[in-house]
């Protein structure tokens, strides 16, 4: 079956959208949808792509960081009466 060759060609990694453009390719004609059908009958599938991973930064600890020049000083502000936080601008 010209599917399960593509799908072996391509070391079992196309699914049924890339099956249909090279069976196309190959002036066969055959929907997307049958392709797919076809290829659920055979137990095939292609695969998926990879869910994005959110990579954060990880502090080096041993770098090297730069001493505070300006001295900055700060604070949680003022609690007010009201409950409301203030700091000086």
């Amino acid at each position: 079956m010209k599917i399960a060759d593509i799908h072996k060609e391509s070391n079992d990694v196309y699914g049924s959208p890339r099956i249909t453009v090279e069976l196309e390719a190959g002036d066969e004609v055959v929907s997307e949808k049958t392709d797919a059908k076809i290829m659920r009958l055979l137990g095939i599938d292609g695969i998926s792509p990879r869910a994005f991973k959110v990579r954060t930064t990880v502090v080096d600890p041993f770098a090297s960081f730069p001493d505070d020049m300006v001295q900055r000083q700060f604070d949680q502000g003022v609690l007010m009466p009201s409950g409301h936080r203030t700091s000086p601008i």
